[in-house]
């Protein structure tokens, strides 16, 4: 007769930050709302000290549960990063809204693409903790790390295809298109981390139209 091995028990602790954020978690099974919490501990502890200087302990502690639950819901501390990576990260939605901008045939392209940076930037500054962890890359194990780099790569790339598109429609002005998106990705990136946007969605339009250029 087979036994199921029974989760440890754990005490939560309150949430504070945003109500319906926490709300949502309280509404979560206890398991899924167990595993969340220690996410959210590791993601921030990994921001604020780096990976190799996170121990578990710390994690279980800040997330108010005790320290096996770590090797209950993940194995190992490296597990636990890489499904920050996999179920945290906001750059797939990035990509999507970029593909999505590539089918709009009646779009002007300076416009979409300050629409897209300006998207990108808010994203990140909703997601500071996680900006903080990507400034740690050298400080990742090489599975999260190559998982940033392909996803950060996919984002370049339907930049460049957009643009691509863009000019051969006659849209925009002959670019390198491959250097104005690794640009157009890695200032607004710098931009969130160091909050150098006094006015984030007028500078990303004066960012877009120096990159860009006018009308053809």
């Amino acid at each position: 007769m087979s036994h199921e091995t029974p989760e440890p028990e754990a005490t939560m602790p309150d949430v504070e930050g945003n109500d319906d954020a926490s709300s949502q978690t309280r509404d979560l099974p206890e398991p899924r709302r167990t595993r969340e919490h220690l996410q959210d501990a590791a993601l921030e502890l990994f921001a604020e000290r780096g990976f190799e200087a996170t121990t578990t302990k710390l994690i279980a502690e800040r997330a108010g549960v005790p320290n096996g639950l770590i090797y209950y819901y993940f194995g190992t501390k490296e597990k636990l990063l890489e499904t920050l990576f996999a179920e945290r990260t906001f750059l797939p939605d990035l990509q999507a809204r970029i593909t999505s901008a590539g089918l709009d045939q009646q779009a002007d392209p300076h416009v979409t693409l300050t629409q897209i940076c300006t998207e990108f930037h808010a994203a990140l500054q909703r997601n500071q903790p996680f900006v903080r962890l990507l400034s740690h890359e050298e400080d990742l194990r090489s599975v999260a790390r190559q998982q940033v780099r392909q996803l950060a790569d996919h984002v370049i790339t339907l930049l460049e295809v957009f643009l691509e598109e863009a000019q051969q429609q006659g849209k925009l002005r002959r670019l390198d298109s491959e250097m104005v998106a690794h640009a157009l990705f890695s200032s607004i990136l710098i931009g969130a981390r160091f909050r150098a946007f006094s006015e984030p969605p007028r500078s990303i339009e004066r960012l877009v139209a120096a990159l860009v250029g006018g009308t053809p």
